[in-house]
């Protein structure tokens, strides 16, 4: 490979069960894992991130927030600097496809008992791998196709509904972003009506804390505005 095609090398960001950031060369590509991607973007080996090494790193696509913007909020301790575990809250959860295909490692399409026990198991489960599995193997094939196997896995956060909801990224919700989530099942309320209870100052947006007012525990991607 010549010099000016190894100029080439880019970083775009690929979740996977564990969060991977996949380099994808001019002839070649190779998966790393976010220590290794964070040790090429830290150029001067500080072991820490200023912002400019940040922005090498090209933009994920559908990314609503500016580098700055996703830095700032990940610089937790205010140090004007990424530390390797600020760094990884940047990188974007996986989905369930990506999950799916990496456990699924004789690339068959369905994942055996084994390959699903792979998984790490969420904080809090009280079921075991085997009660889980059985349980989503609806058509008793002793395996779990991808929309089983999308059941085994936890729903989102209020955080995460919140943040994917935010379309334009400033921190609130307007009333025409609360409107696009799906509402709680047997809702006796609009969501204008619901939207206007949870907005408590009166500010004709929702904060992160007047929505999770709203969303307990949300199911799946709903159960977000769950004002009875």
């Amino acid at each position: 490979m010549s010099k000016r095609r190894m100029r080439s090398t880019f970083i775009n960001y690929v979740p996977c069960e564990i969060l991977e950031v996949r380099v994808v060369l001019a002839a070649a590509a190779v998966v790393v894992t976010p220590e290794q991607a964070f040790a090429k973007l830290d150029t001067n080996k500080d072991n820490a991130l200023s912002l400019d090494e940040f922005k090498a790193a090209p933009k994920p696509a559908g990314a609503k927030l500016t580098a700055e913007q996703v830095f700032a909020k990940a610089d937790a301790d205010k140090s004007n600097s990424l530390s390797f575990n600020e760094f990884k809250t940047t990188l974007p959860p996986p989905t369930p496809e990506q999950i799916f295909a990496k456990l699924d490692k004789d690339k068959n399409g369905s994942l055996s008992l084994e390959e699903f026990k792979a998984a790490p198991k969420p904080a809090g489960a009280t079921l075991t791998a085997e009660q889980v599995f059985a349980k989503a193997d609806v058509d008793k094939s002793k395996s779990l196709n991808l929309n089983e196997f999308k059941k085994t896995l936890p729903p989102p956060t209020p955080e995460q509904v919140f943040e994917k909801a935010d379309t334009n990224g400033d921190g609130v919700l307007s009333l025409e972003e609360f409107k696009k989530l799906p509402p709680p099942p047997n809702s006796q309320v609009t969501a204008e009506q619901a939207f206007a209870k949870l907005d408590t100052d009166k500010s004709k947006s929702l904060s992160l804390d007047e929505f999770k007012k709203g969303a307990p525990a949300p199911a799946g991607t709903s159960g977000s505005n769950q004002v009875a």
